[in-house]
């Protein structure tokens, strides 16, 4: 099992442009959408984007933190995948586990999709 060594939520410019060029969107949701990337790195990444529109900075943080939080408590950063989650207005009336629903829906068909394109 791979330690998660490196810093789960830091990009460089240009991995970011990488993933929003190849991420497909598996969950649209009205607080967050969650696009789906292969791993760069040997460990799954997450990357949450919140604009000012969701609200002052402390809940933006909060948000983030939430997140961040969920990512490593289920050890999501194993999966070969990394994440990206944009907030949108409504993600502050999320709750911690309306969240974490959403990121284990989001990696569930993240693996049936991954498992529909295998050859047999």
């Amino acid at each position: 099992m791979p330690a998660a060594k490196s810093p789960l939520s830091r990009f460089s410019s240009a991995e970011i442009t990488r993933m929003f060029k190849f991420a497909k969107r598996v969950i649209r949701h009205p607080s967050f959408d969650i696009l789906i990337s292969a791993a760069t790195q040997p460990v799954g990444r997450l990357l949450v984007v919140t604009s000012a529109k969701v609200g002052t900075a402390p809940t933006r943080n909060k948000i983030r933190r939430r997140c961040k939080e969920i990512f490593r408590k289920d050890q999501f950063f194993l999966q070969p995948y990394d994440c990206i989650m944009i907030a949108k207005k409504d993600a502050p009336l999320c709750s911690y586990q309306d969240i974490q629903a959403l990121i284990s829906s989001a990696y569930q068909k993240a693996a049936s999709a991954l498992d529909a394109h295998r050859p047999a």
